[in-house]
Parts: structure tokens; sequence; C-alpha cells
């Protein structure tokens, strides 16, 4: 494990500007730079018309894990709408680990951090007949430790949001795009909720996560997570696949289970099957697997994360090599520690 000297949360505040975000080694189409130069033209149809796809990665123990997988997942979405990028696509594996390599002191002294690569169709300039090849771009951001740490050892809230998932008839939920409209405004509700108990009105935990049904009144997923349930007969069950997105880390938690001998299965889950569930997962790169431990106020369990999921979370880290909830808790401990000082 890499010797800790900071974390992301406090490093700009007493460390200088030299491992400071904005300064981290980022990419675009071709060039190495300071992230904070790092720019979207007006006239690119990412700014012009919000298209733009994303990845998200992260590294574990300053490595990076899963990476083809990711790389996999955005090629897909690129083939969804139309990008024709098979040579970027081909070497993106190869530049990721560059873009590791270039920051390597910055994430060892971060611990680890998140990495985010964008794509978009590109730059037309202001003819729309202009032949344009795509926009790329990487960079750095950092790793939410202490709230990891808190949704680890505490577990997490989730509501059911007002705001509906896209379509599938609009788009796929396979493309993993920046055009998350929905889920912001599920994130930051402007208007109240119906409390179905009471018939009051009521505004969503102000730190629980969002859950988005789809328009036909399914359970998908939040703007950070997929979800998976353990219901009372001991089944694992996740939404159906044509409404959400293909997780990295949904893959990942299926194939642990099945080791364990319990097989997940995918279909259409109501916002009652949530609530009657015995534990519920959220999973995504970020944060890997960790407990739902209220859904849209009604507890889950006996409000605490339940043993599967700890389960699953040991035999992550034993797959990584690498303790991932103890990192959090190690770095939330630092941040506590340094702001009493302050």
């Amino acid at each position: 494990m890499m010797v800790e000297k900071t974390s992301p949360e406090i490093a700009s505040a007493d460390s200088g500007s030299v491992f400071a975000f904005p300064d981290s080694i980022a990419y675009r189409n071709g060039d190495w730079l300071p992230c904070k130069n790092l720019h979207w033209s007006v006239t690119d149809i990412a700014t012009t018309q919000g298209v733009m796809l994303v990845e998200r990665l992260r590294t574990a123990g300053g490595r990076l894990f899963d990476c083809p997988l990711h790389v996999d997942r955005l090629r897909t979405s690129a083939a969804l709408v139309g990008l024709d990028c098979d040579n970027l696509l081909s070497s993106l594996v190869a530049l990721i680990e560059g873009l590791v390599h270039e920051n390597r002191n910055f994430i060892q002294f971060h611990r680890d951090v998140g990495i985010v690569v964008l794509l978009s169709p590109g730059d037309p300039g202001l003819s729309k007949h202009q032949t344009f090849s795509p926009t790329f771009m990487m960079h750095l951001t950092p790793i939410p430790f202490s709230q990891l740490h808190n949704w680890y050892e505490q577990g997490c809230r989730v509501d059911i949001s007002e705001t509906r998932n896209v379509p599938p008839e609009s788009w796929s939920p396979w493309i993993k795009t920046r055009s998350r409209l929905q889920y912001y405004l599920a994130d930051n509700p402007v208007a109240t909720k119906m409390d179905k108990d009471t018939g009051s009105t009521r505004k969503p935990v102000s730190d629980s996560i969002a859950v988005l049904l789809s328009t036909r009144g399914h359970v998908t997923e939040t703007s950070i997570s997929n979800l998976i349930l353990l219901n009372k007969q001991g089944k694992l069950r996740s939404p159906a696949k044509c409404d959400i997105l293909q997780g990295v880390s949904l893959s990942k938690v299926e194939s642990i289970a099945s080791k364990r001998g319990t097989a997940m299965d995918y279909g259409n889950l109501t916002s009652d099957d949530f609530r009657d569930a015995q534990e519920i997962l959220m999973t995504g790169t970020t944060g890997f697997v960790w407990s739902a431990v209220e859904f849209d106020g009604k507890q889950i369990g006996d409000g605490r994360p339940g043993p599967l999921c700890k389960a699953i979370q040991n035999a992550w880290s034993e797959s990584l090599g690498f303790d991932f909830v103890a990192q959090a808790s190690s770095v939330a401990k630092d941040i506590k520690s340094r702001a009493e000082l302050l």
C-alpha cells in the first residue's frame, strides 16, 4: 500500500499547488497539459448539443483495474451514437496507463484518484458541413474518501425522485453520457414529493441519493450507482438491463456473488420490492460497493450495512489485493485530525 501524505479534500489547503488537481497532468487530442488548461470549444458538438460520452475509472492502491472493461463500455457508447473512433479506442488502454504514469507522484500523494475520460463527436466550427474528428480528453478527479467512509460504516439513504429516467426509446441507457439533466434534477429537486404513508408533502432527505424510476414506474438507477436487492427469499435481483447502464462494478458484484453460490437475476422491480428487501447494495466505480440502509423513508434490515455487503466488500478487496474500506477509513481519520489542527 502506498504511504499516505495527505488527501484530496485537504491538499489544496496546506500543500501548495504542485499536487492540486488543477495542476495535475491531463490529455486533450494528443497533447499533455495541465488540467486547468482543458477546454471545450463553444462550437463543439459537446457544447452545442450536449453530446458527450464519458467513462469513469479509478486507481486502487495506485494501480488501474478493469481498464479494458471500461474501454469496452466506451466503445459500446460510441457505436450507439455512431462515432467512428476505432483507432483512438484501440490505443485507449495505453493512453490511460500513460495518464497514470504521468501523474504517478501526484497519485501517490493523494493515495488514489478518479479518472474521467470524455469523448464528443468533435468541433465542426462555424460550418455545419465541415468535416471534423472527435474531441477526446482525460483528467484526474478527487475521490471523496470521507463520504465513502461514512457509506461503508453507516450506509446511505436513498429516495425515490419525481424525475423519471430517460426512456430507452429516446436513447439507450447503455450509453454512458454527460447528458445528465435527469440526474441533476433528481439530485436537486425543485418540488416536494408526497409521503406515501401520511399523504403530506415532504422534501427528500438532504443527504439522501435520488433513485430514478422508468417512465413505466420501475426502479432503474441513481446518478452514481446501480442498485441490487437481496429479497426475503435470499435471491439477488437488479433492475432490467434494458433500463440501466451496464455497470462494470455491477458485473463485478454479480461475479463475486456467483462464486459464493448466489445467482443474480435482472428484471422489472418496483419501489415496494426494494422497501421489502433484506439488503440493498449500491455499486459504482468510485465507491465499489456499499449499502443503502433506508429506501424512500423505509428502514432496510436493522438500519446498518448488512452481512452480504460486507462479504462482497471483503471478496472484492481480496481480488484487488487492496482494502478499499480500510483506505477510506484511514484517509477520513487523517482529514479529521488535520481539520482539528487548523
